[in-house]
């Protein structure tokens, strides 16, 4: 069974233009999600949700503490990572799929799904630094969502600015939300947290300062 656990994690980053001192994004945090829940990370800017999907990720390490979750693992966080814009589109979409361990034989199919599902067209077979940013998600979005996984960490940052591509995008969501056996959502958006999770976890001042129903989350983080 899934699940996601923090024991005691700390993570802090140096300070530009002031040597020796560092900034404590977390400090001491811990929590658990268990099997089959949907959690809502919520926050002003600045109190790390982004972070903290980066961090469950493995796309950061913490400094102090654990993290202890599976590797089935479905993060929309950032448009451009891991991608290499030397390379075309098609060959991003294999070299990241071989790194995240699926198997050569499924490699295909799942690179025609891609193909036909963010219609670029001829862009598919060119290097990535041609792309718009929104080619870009496109591609970073695709590859997340071609598969289902065990756990799906999303961030309403992910930009996928046009309208047509956003609804497809939706319906595939749709489908990631149901198979999904934890889903995470960062998001400054009460209706769509409402929608989506029952769960929220408050994080404020390098902690969490609330967890619990997501509708006492929302109202605990309008009131501090």
């Amino acid at each position: 069974m899934s699940h996601i656990t923090l024991q005691h994690v700390g993570f802090w980053r140096k300070m530009i233009g002031h040597e020796g001192n560092t900034r404590h994004i977390f400090n001491d945090v811990s929590f658990t999600v268990n099997d089959g829940q949907r959690v809502a990370l919520i926050g002003s800017n600045g109190s790390g949700k982004t972070t903290m999907l980066r961090l469950i990720a493995g796309i950061l390490q913490p400094d102090s503490g654990t993290i202890e979750c599976g590797s089935d693992i479905s993060a929309l966080l950032d448009s451009g990572y891991g991608m290499v814009d030397s390379l075309t589109a098609r060959e991003n979409c294999v070299s990241r799929l071989i790194v995240g361990g699926v198997p050569k034989r499924e490699i295909p199919d799942i690179i025609d799904w891609v193909e036909d599902f963010v219609e670029i067209g001829e862009y598919f077979d060119q290097p990535m630094r041609s792309f718009s940013s929104g080619m870009f998600a496109r591609i970073v979005f695709a590859l997340a969502t071609a598969k289902p996984h065990q756990i799906v960490l999303i961030d309403e940052g992910f930009g996928l600015a046009d309208e047509h591509f956003r609804r497809k995008a939706q319906v595939v969501l749709n489908r990631l939300y149901s198979d999904a056996s934890i889903l995470m959502f960062a998001s400054h958006n009460d209706e769509l947290l409402r929608a989506t999770c029952e769960r929220g976890l408050v994080l404020s001042e390098g902690g969490v300062a609330f967890d619990g129903s997501i509708e006492d989350a929302i109202s605990f983080n309008h009131s501090s």
